[in-house]
């Protein structure tokens, strides 16, 4: 069995529209890449199910401002993802992603993607601007033992000094 480890269903990243300085051979910035275009691409390439990722502009927000950008230029996120899901049953592993874990509405937000058929959560340490090992993603990771649940950690757009470096996240670790 072919799995693919991370994909996103996507509505607009950067339309054209309000991006004009974007290039058109950039297909996101006019074409969906819906969960149906996934399913056709999974069936073309032999990829059997894929562990679905649901994020939205504010779930990388840091990276976005980072490249001069705002969660407004990323039009997806976690109904569209579960969209995709409930309609291509047996395909897709769904993880959502962690926003602040500090506030108590987005740990609420962890459980409710969970109760709604989410495997897991995908958290970006670089992203939150906390240590791997912060008593918030604690309590996260805990909480994904306690629901037999996966975490996906990324290190991506770590910028050492704003973030912990490589390194220190996996000593952490």
């Amino acid at each position: 069995m072919r799995i693919d480890s991370e994909t996103h269903v996507i509505y607009r990243a950067w339309p054209i529209e309000t991006n004009p300085d974007r290039s058109l051979v950039e297909r996101f910035t006019w074409h969906e890449h819906s969960g149906d275009l996934l399913v056709a691409e999974m069936d073309r390439a032999g990829v059997e199910k894929t562990f679905l990722i649901s994020y939205d502009g504010y779930d990388v927000e840091w990276f976005l401002r980072s490249i001069g950008s705002t969660p407004e230029d990323f039009i997806t996120g976690r109904k569209y993802t579960l969209a995709a899901v409930r309609a291509h049953p047996g395909r897709f592993h769904w993880f959502s992603t962690l926003k602040d874990p500090r506030v108590d509405a987005n740990v609420q937000a962890v459980r409710d993607d969970f109760a709604a058929g989410a495997v897991g959560l995908k958290i970006f340490p670089a992203f939150l601007v906390l240590p791997t090992d912060h008593p918030a993603l604690m309590r996260i990771y805990q909480l994904c033992v306690e629901l037999d649940r996966r975490v996906i950690l990324s290190f991506e757009d770590a910028h050492p000094p704003e973030t912990c470096s490589i390194p220190e996240f996996f000593d952490q670790l």
